[in-house]
């Protein structure tokens, strides 16, 4: 917890993150989200950082077979739907969630959404719908060879961003920029990639597309043993962060600052994507589902208490002893929540009760983050 609260404390508001990004300097610079920067930011990784965006992973399916990606088993070349956390099979569900969780835009992802065309496409246009024209929406693709008609398609439904998801410069990138569309290239720092990236990032600056996104390379449960077979190594005392991705990252930036190429660099960290992403979107959905017997803190953690017991009688007889509103306790499969305050009333009459103070994860699957005995 004591990284978490770290990195709270260091978060800037959006006000100060538009002066941060509006510079037109052609230095490296930090953006106080524990990512660097070379020029502006694209619209949707400034909505990102925020917590602004919720993510619509339209399908697992892939045709691609990549060494370094990270999806779960149960989403990983399975044709399944979620919108943040939540698996769904309906836009009313989706279309909820994110108005739960207070976004602005969207970015549609997968496994890779142009295997199921039509679903994107109508996924777009319903959050256009249903959200306004000023809901953004970005989508990632690393599908090869996109036909024209289908880029077309995507700027006719609406999309506002698209990145592109390749190592080497295409014809569908082309058919992009002739869109209204921003575009974009979104992919992994391989480490000791220099070269490789290098060549592509000068491709693109002089192709004009707008920016390139660098991710930290990560390991996960699905992908480990295929990236120790490429000698992709954990970085010393790290669960997750592959050695060498962020040096090379470094260079990379240092180098596109050397050459004052026109392209916009980010270098998004897994602490960007954890620590500031994923934590600031929850503190916005903490805000919507908070009940009145609970409180936000840590900036998005839900605080309350819990007594453990099943037996219905105990319960009915904490609820009839507190007069409790129906608002104001949850029956789960635990026990009973309530406030802290009518928790600590309740354990004055009663002892015998097992009793705890409770952080819950503001997600759909309302997880208990931590759990302390009183």
């Amino acid at each position: 917890m004591e990284k978490q609260e770290k990195s709270f404390s260091d978060k800037m508001n959006l006000r100060t993150l538009k002066n941060t990004i509006n510079s037109k300097t052609k230095k490296v610079y930090k953006t106080g989200y524990d990512s660097l920067a070379y020029k502006n930011l694209p619209k949707g990784c400034q909505l990102c950082v925020t917590g602004r965006k919720s993510v619509l992973f339209v399908t697992g399916k892939c045709s691609k077979d990549c060494f370094y990606c990270p999806l779960s088993e149960n989403r990983k070349n399975k044709d399944v739907t979620y919108i943040n956390e939540k698996k769904t099979s309906n836009f009313k569900e989706i279309i909820s969630e994110i108005k739960k969780s207070r976004s602005k835009g969207a970015s549609i992802t997968g496994g890779e959404p142009l295997e199921h065309m039509d679903k994107t496409l109508t996924a777009i246009k319903t959050l256009k719908k249903e959200l306004g024209k000023n809901f953004h929406i970005h989508l990632y693709t690393s599908k090869n060879n996109i036909p024209e008609k289908d880029i077309k398609a995507l700027e006719n439904a609406g999309l506002d961003e698209i990145r592109f998801h390749i190592f080497k410069y295409e014809k569908s990138i082309d058919y992009a920029l002739k869109t209204r569309m921003d575009v974009g290239i979104e992919i992994p720092v391989i480490p000791n990639w220099d070269r490789i990236i290098l060549k592509l990032i000068e491709q693109l600056n002089k192709k004009h597309v707008k920016f390139i996104n660098l991710n930290e390379l990560e390991f996960s449960t699905t992908n480990s043993e295929k990236m120790k077979k490429h000698n992709i190594e954990l970085k010393d005392n790290d669960l997750y962060i592959a050695k060498g991705s962020r040096e090379t990252a470094l260079r990379i930036l240092k180098e596109v600052e050397k050459r004052k190429y026109n392209i916009s660099v980010h270098f998004c960290t897994s602490t960007t994507k954890f620590d500031h992403q994923y934590w600031n979107r929850l503190k916005h959905r903490a805000k919507s589902i908070k009940k009145p017997y609970e409180k936000i803190i840590k900036h998005a953690l839900l605080e309350k208490g819990l007594i453990k017991t099943k037996n219905k009688e105990d319960i009915n007889k904490i609820i009839k002893k507190l007069n409790l509103k129906q608002n104001h306790y949850k029956i789960t499969k635990e026990g009973i929540e309530l406030s802290l305050k009518n928790l600590k009333k309740i354990k004055k009459l009663h002892p015998e009760y097992k009793y705890y103070r409770v952080e819950e994860l503001p997600t759909e699957e309302n997880f208990y983050y931590e759990m302390e005995p009183i």
